[in-house]
């Protein structure tokens, strides 16, 4: 199961860094006509330049960050989910609690300052 898991995650990470880089070098991924409604998002985002290297940036990020074994073991370790399905946040500073206990804490400190 672990291999599956970074098989996966390479082969994630070496298809977002080509489709990004074919955005960054400024050219279209895909030949859609205007007429269709994707195809005219594609084509006013490709003529405005940078919301078309925007994404462009964004994948080869993901890409590369997707490449590096830490980074995702580091981020992937620290959300947990229990039981009740409730999303649990978990740094090396503190215990573990849930996200909403954490919130309301923080709402009860501001209440009190105020």
């Amino acid at each position: 199961m672990q291999r599956l898991a970074i098989i996966s995650r390479i082969l994630l990470g070496l298809a977002f860094i080509p489709t990004g880089l074919v955005k960054l070098l400024g050219e279209r991924f895909t030949v859609i006509s205007v007429e269709n409604p994707i195809g005219a998002v594609f084509e006013a985002m490709y003529q405005t330049g940078a919301y078309w290297h925007f994404p462009g940036f964004a994948q080869m990020l993901a890409g590369a960050l997707l490449l590096v074994p830490r980074i995702v073991i580091g981020l992937a370790s620290r959300v947990v989910r229990d039981d009740r399905g409730e999303t649990w946040f978990y740094r090396r500073s503190e215990s573990v609690r849930p996200v909403s206990s954490r919130l309301s804490a923080r709402r009860r400190a501001r209440a009190a300052a105020s």
